[in-house]
């Protein structure tokens, strides 16, 4: 049976944005929505690239929106969990936690998320956003759930 990995490093390496159906749509929307682009993805392990644009993703201070930056990490994981996953296997997000380190005012961020633990059902993840200077923007800490049919 294909994982999900084929599916996406097929994707990695036309560099197709049109949505292709297998048992979920690569790539996803909110990639689609954002302009998000896999750069890289593994066993337990994918990167994302964003380049933001400000004109549309700052909030009031002008600093990129914290809740894009969390949509970066959030599908930067799912990539890495899915990754390992049969196609048609769901999941989800259980928790996400982020932490800031500075400000992203412009430019190029890319959100990469290693697995930390890999359980049948709950998996924990780590993904690192960085400037396009290489210095840590934030990290996010997530649990992901596989459902699994009881």
């Amino acid at each position: 049976m294909d994982t999900l990995k084929t599916s996406y490093q097929t994707l990695l390496e036309t560099g197709t944005t049109e949505p292709t159906t297998i048992a979920i749509e690569l790539p996803p929307t909110i990639a689609r929505t954002l302009g998000l682009r896999l750069i890289a993805i593994g066993d337990g392990e994918a990167a994302i690239e964003f380049v933001a644009d400000m004109g549309k993703h700052a909030n009031p201070m002008g600093t990129l929106q914290g809740g894009v930056i969390c949509d970066v990490a959030d599908c930067a994981i799912g990539c890495a969990h899915s990754a390992g996953l049969q196609q048609g296997e769901p999941y989800t997000s259980v928790d996400l936690a982020m932490n800031f380190s500075r400000p992203v005012f412009s430019g190029r961020i890319v959100a990469t998320a290693s697995a930390q633990k890999v359980g049948r059902t709950l998996s924990r993840y780590v993904c690192d956003i960085t400037n396009h200077n290489g210095k840590l923007m934030a990290q996010v800490a997530s649990t992901v759930m596989t459902l699994r049919r009881c």
